[in-house]
């Protein structure tokens, strides 16, 4: 069975977009949140973390289409 690496590239950015709207939400709610300082810190650095696995699998697919011609 052969794969369209593409399409895989393609589903990638779909997620990391999911994922950097997702740490966004998540970084909203921690900040304005009633809670423990040490909770927020938390919170964020987990939304951070959400926030920079999305924008690297959005890299990915732009470095993947500028490298194959894809989307011409």
């Amino acid at each position: 069975m052969r794969v369209d690496r593409t399409l895989v590239y393609r589903y990638r950015a779909v997620f990391g977009l999911g994922f950097v709207v997702l740490g966004g939400v998540t970084l909203w709610r921690v900040a304005t949140a009633a809670a423990p300082a040490g909770s927020k810190v938390l919170g964020a650095l987990l939304a951070v973390a959400m926030i920079g696995l999305g924008i690297a699998r959005l890299v990915q697919y732009q470095r993947y289409r500028r490298e194959n011609g894809a989307g011409r």
